[in-house]
């Protein structure tokens, strides 16, 4: 017991206490960034974006060393994964296994 007090308030309390301390820090964490934040000059923005173009460029050309066509390349995209074909129609959990056991496919070959 903590001196004649319930230990269930006592830990309400003392959640509640820590609770407080914790959106203290984190508002206190909130303005230091604020206040460390310095806007950046045009220049570096303007040599970020030149940086970015030019690894766009090169990794445009990286992509056409494979010499795809625009038409060949197009119908790779179009095709896609094929699916496979099923011949046999799919078993069903409570029909009777295919092997011929006699058993329901969920108790013969259709356990994972």
């Amino acid at each position: 017991a903590y001196g004649q007090k319930d230990p269930l308030v006592e830990y309400k309390s003392e959640a509640f206490h820590l609770f407080v301390s914790l959106i203290g820090e984190v508002r206190n964490d909130i303005v230091s960034f604020c206040f460390k934040f310095f806007p950046q000059e045009p220049n570096d923005v303007q040599a970020r974006r030149a940086r970015q173009q030019r690894m766009q460029t090169i990794k445009d050309s990286s992509q056409n060393m494979g010499l795809q066509t625009s038409e060949t390349a197009k119908e790779s995209a179009n095709r896609g994964k094929q699916q496979p074909v099923r011949v046999e129609q799919k078993v069903g959990r409570n029909e009777p296994c295919p092997c011929g056991s006699g058993k329901k496919y969920k108790n013969c070959h259709g356990q994972n």
